[in-house]
């Protein structure tokens, strides 16, 4: 047990020797007299300021506009009706409950007959 603190002590002495010479060795040698050399004027270039950055406010997009609905005119509607309720009666005796409901379905058709 003896011989552990001195191979402490001599791995330390290793250590501390060896940083110092590193140290020593790393460090820049001094140059012994440099000339002296005519140096150029330092031209100092302007710096380009940056633009501000605003920000933007982003806006809704517009609202697309509705399809338009075709338009029937008052009359045509009324003709429409009297064509419904007519084929109502004139076809066979089938239990219809609204008859109203047929009239959009009946205007196709009369539109395709009379363009």
């Amino acid at each position: 047990m003896r011989i552990l603190p001195a191979i402490l002590v001599t791995f330390a002495m290793a250590l501390t020797a060896s940083a110092q010479t590193t140290t020593a060795d790393t460090a820049k040698p001094t140059k012994p007299s440099p000339k002296k050399r005519a140096r150029k004027p330092v031209v100092k270039t302007a710096v380009a300021k940056k633009p501000v950055v605003t920000k933007t406010v982003i806006q809704p997009a517009p609202r697309r506009a509705a399809a338009p609905r075709s338009s029937v005119s008052a009359a045509t509607r009324v003709e429409a009706h009297e064509g419904v309720v007519e084929k109502v009666l004139r076809g066979a005796q089938l239990p219809v409950e609204n008859a109203a409901a047929l009239v959009p379905f009946f205007e196709q058709l009369y539109r395709q007959q009379h363009g």
